[in-house]
């Protein structure tokens, strides 16, 4: 069993002409603590500079755990705030006081009904949703046939065309029906016969390789121009340096973001899922 003891300390930063204080858990990265002065002061994270601190100008991969900090110590913060945002020239308007037609106008997005543990599918279906280049090929492809890719990718098509112009609640009937026909793991059913609860990113890679498989005509596929991307992968062996790195590329759909107790950024957290050691036998 791992324990891990959070220490905190309150720290006093002067920063124009003010004195704020700040409570810094050593334990976090220094990105961390500069996320708090930035949300304070509105300085950005890479036009810190802080001083007054043990060694002097702090530097982003110091370990504040070692700097013996000590509740109500100063230190001094230089850098220039971004400038606030300008006030609307029109009075914003809420959606509780629109009326159905001004929502329509606003092309606001449409909510889908749950009908029965389908949030996840829910929540994957609107994602796609706010991908126009998609939307726009659907609409002009006829898709013709009767495959399990066909057939959900001409159903998604429909239930586009029912949320586009209304900003009611859309309850998904024929595409969750047919999504479930066309891929039995998602029709699994618990205790009383209740649909199961399922994993949104297997239900947004579902309904992804099934469009990618409709939409491919000229050679040009939709959903590989939006959704892929490249890595480049480097693998030496730890225990032979003179061996040289194998490189690959690979193209991927979904980028793992890797969330530990360091990941205190979206991209830490994506940095962090590229590295890896793996063990091989002979």
């Amino acid at each position: 069993i791992f324990f891990r003891i959070y220490t905190m300390v309150q720290l006093k930063v002067k920063w124009g002409g003010k004195l704020y204080d700040v409570d810094v858990d050593v334990n976090q990265p220094v990105d961390v603590f500069k996320a708090q002065l930035q949300s304070l002061t509105g300085v950005p994270v890479d036009r810190q500079k802080i001083s007054g601190l043990k060694g002097g100008m702090l530097k982003d991969d110091a370990d504040l755990s070692s700097m013996g900090l000590k509740d109500g110590q100063k230190c001094m913060m230089m850098g220039t705030a971004e400038a606030p945002p300008e006030a609307p020239k029109e009075k914003p308007k809420f959606i509780e006081d629109m009326t159905s037609e001004e929502k329509a106008k606003e092309y606001l997005p449409s909510g889908l009904q749950n009908l029965g543990n389908t949030c996840y599918l829910n929540s994957a279906l609107q994602t796609m949703r706010i991908v126009p280049e998609l939307w726009q090929d659907l609409k002009e492809t006829n898709i013709a046939g009767d495959t399990p890719e066909q057939q959900t990718t001409a159903a998604l098509k429909v239930l586009n065309a029912q949320m586009n112009g209304t900003p009611e609640t859309v309850a998904p009937n024929f595409f969750v029906q047919l999504f479930r026909q066309n891929y039995p793991q998602f029709a699994q059913q618990g205790e009383g016969g209740a649909f199961s609860q399922q994993d949104a990113e297997e239900a947004w890679t579902q309904i992804l390789s099934a469009v990618a498989q409709t939409l491919t005509k000229d050679d040009t596929n939709t959903v590989e121009q939006l959704f892929a991307g490249e890595l480049t992968v480097d693998m030496k062996c730890a225990e032979k340096d003179d061996e040289p790195a194998e490189t690959r590329v690979e193209r991927f759909r979904s980028l793992k973001c890797h969330i530990n107790n360091q990941s205190s950024t979206l991209e830490m957290g994506l940095t962090g899922g590229q590295v890896g050691k793996a063990f091989r036998c002979g």
